[in-house]
């Protein structure tokens, strides 16, 4: 029983931890057109890398609200690994993250590492906790976003599981 629990936590847990990514690629500057009709890129803004310190701070706090609100509304979630988890939308990650928290409350989140390549924030990503079980719980691997006003408004999640060795 208690193997399936886990493995019920795990599943769960990749899911939702996909909220904070199909197979499209890193979103395309936004275009508009000149007065002559040529179309030019708008710049791209700048990463904003203390978003992923907000998300890791939202995590550790165990509110599935505060995690929602590292991420814009139009949020897109991108899970290579598993494209048909891929999700659209804040609300989502609150939904994912409610079920999360209900399985594992005390999760722990560690950035172990983070680069900036223009708008993007690559980084390496580590959450532990122990489930309602008392079955330990680790994940890690890299993510990969963009921000937009202080939220994370596109993902892509190379978070699994880490089995016990």
């Amino acid at each position: 029983m208690k193997a399936m629990l886990t493995a019920v936590v795990a599943g769960l847990l990749a899911l939702a931890l996909a909220a904070c990514g199909s197979a499209v690629s890193t979103p395309a500057a936004p275009s508009s057109t000149t007065s002559e009709g040529a179309e030019t890129s708008t710049p791209t803004p700048a990463a904003d890398p203390l978003t992923l310190d907000r998300l890791r701070e939202a995590i550790d706090s165990g509110d599935p609200a505060r995690v929602a609100d590292c991420f814009t509304a139009d949020f897109r979630a991108e899970l290579p690994h598993h494209p048909e988890r891929s999700f659209t939308g804040a609300q989502r990650v609150q939904a994912n993250w409610t079920a999360i928290f209900a399985r594992a409350p005390h999760l722990t989140a560690k950035v172990l590492r983070t680069a900036v390549n223009g708008p993007e924030i690559w980084s390496e990503w580590e959450v532990t906790g122990v489930d309602t079980a008392g079955a330990p719980v680790r994940f890690a691997g890299p993510v990969i976003v963009t921000t937009r006003d202080g939220r994370i408004n596109w993902a892509r999640f190379y978070l699994d599981p880490v089995t016990p060795g």
